[in-house]
């Protein structure tokens, strides 16, 4: 899944699941993500399992919802706070929100003192049918198990 627009720059691969085999089932559908941003301040990537299968399926009928102008959440937040995407229905443009691990400051965040770090796309110059697409091709690629 990309976005890009000028001088910003979201990617985010996911690299595979946590865990091949487990006895706990909650824990086979916790997926590694990798993400790579840059924008006028900052260049960076990081990695971690912070997205679940179900999640990803979230993610998709949210930007399904965008695309059909029947979108009734502005906010997808996941279990881990790394991740998080925010539509301005009026401006018509979503915002990445990228905090803990995933924030440009890394090992630098400061809990309770630095806040979420936000990416913003107009929608106008993104391309939503191919991040759709990517979504669902993502999810086929990682079903739930």
């Amino acid at each position: 899944m990309m976005l890009i627009q000028q001088d910003r720059k979201f990617l985010l691969e996911i690299k595979g699941y946590e865990f091949d085999k487990s006895t706990f089932s909650e824990d086979l559908n916790w997926l590694n993500i990798q993400i790579w941003a840059h924008d006028d301040f900052n260049k960076w990537n990081a990695k971690g399992a912070f997205l679940r299968t179900n999640e990803l399926k979230q993610l998709y009928l949210w930007f399904k919802g965008i695309e059909d102008r029947k979108n009734e959440v502005d906010r997808i937040d996941f279990i881990e706070n790394e991740l998080s995407f925010q539509y301005f229905k009026d401006e018509n443009r979503i915002c990445i929100n990228l905090d803990f691990d995933f924030h440009p400051k890394k090992e630098r965040y400061v809990y309770g003192k630095d806040e979420e770090y936000k990416l913003f796309f107009d929608l106008n110059f993104i391309n939503i049918k191919k991040l759709i697409q990517d979504l669902e091709q993502l999810i086929l690629k990682f079903p739930e198990r």
